[in-house]
Formats: C-alpha cells, structure tokens, sequence
C-alpha cells in the first residue's frame, strides 16, 4: 500500500496507464502465480547447472519499473500473456518473437504489443490479420492456415480499440 501512496497521478496520460496495482493485486485479480506475473514485468535471475548464473528478460514492460506498479494496461496486457501460454498452450519463445516481430513490423504498437492486434494461435504460433493476409508472428512469416483457435475474447476494446474491461477465467470455468 505504501507503493501506491508514492505513485504521483499522471493528468498527461491515459488513466489506464496509471500505475495502481501491485503485482500481489495483479496476480490476485488474475489468476496467476504473483513469481511468475513479476517475473514477465520485471524478469529475474536464475542458475544453472551448466551456465551458472542467467538473466530472464522481462516480456511486458510495467507502468513503473521503480515502484513495481503495474496499470489496467498492463493487467490486459498479463492477462492476454496468461491465455496464451496457460489455454492455448503457445511455447514461450513463440511468444517472444512475436512481441519483438509485432514492434518491429508495427511501430504504433510497440508500448503494448500484446494489446495492439487480434491474436490468434495454432497452439504452437501466434497470428495477427494484417490486409486480409494471417502473418504468423512468431517467426514473422505469411501464413495461409485455413483454421486457427479462436482469440482470447475475454478482453473487450473500446471504440479506439484499446482494452477498457479484463474478464479473466476462473478456475474450472469452460474456455468456449
């Protein structure tokens, strides 16, 4: 709580990208594992037997890094992560190539690449539609698939198609 009363409110930005919610309330509201959800914001060391010591790099980038705060952007953000890995079962290297192929092909996108298109996935790859064209993402290639999961529709967009309302699944709950 004391980290919130630091937090200064931002008038020049979106108030959903205020930084609100610890990760504890994050990981709470969601559904995930608070290690797992700071570690995709912040990353994390780690050993190995082999290599020694290993740096994790984050994959969403917080609301504020220094007070570990994290916006509604960003609980979008883990949650769409979370249904990606978690439902549709997406290898996390697929998952990182494609936020680094989306700001790289989507320039606009790169703040929250994982908010700026419609995904879809095969299980092991993730899609955007791009000019009536499905572009595989995750190896930044065309793909012409004729049938794919559906998105995690769970994430609903306002009229500027940003994410205003995050329905996450419950436990037990059906995914269709």
């Amino acid at each position: 709580m004391s980290k919130l009363l630091i937090a200064k409110f931002q008038k020049e930005i979106d108030p959903r990208e205020q930084p609100l919610y610890t990760v504890q309330e994050a990981a709470s509201y969601l559904g995930i594992d608070a290690a797992t959800l700071a570690t995709w914001f912040f990353g994390r060391r780690y050993s190995t037997k082999s290599e020694g010591q290993k740096y994790w790099n984050r994959v969403i980038v917080p609301a504020d890094e220094n007070l570990r705060l994290l916006s509604f952007f960003n609980l979008a953000e883990a949650h769409i992560l979370a249904a990606t890995r978690y439902q549709h079962k997406v290898p996390f290297p697929a998952v990182r190539d494609a936020i680094a192929n989306i700001q790289q092909e989507f320039p606009k996108s790169a703040v929250h690449p994982l908010l700026s298109k419609d995904f879809y996935t095969n299980g092991s790859h993730l899609f955007v539609k791009e000019l009536a064209q499905t572009i595989d993402v995750s190896r930044q290639q065309l793909s012409f698939k004729s049938i794919m999961n559906k998105f995690i529709q769970r994430v609903v967009s306002d009229k500027n198609n940003e994410p205003f309302t995050v329905f996450p699944l419950a436990e037990g709950e059906p995914d269709d």
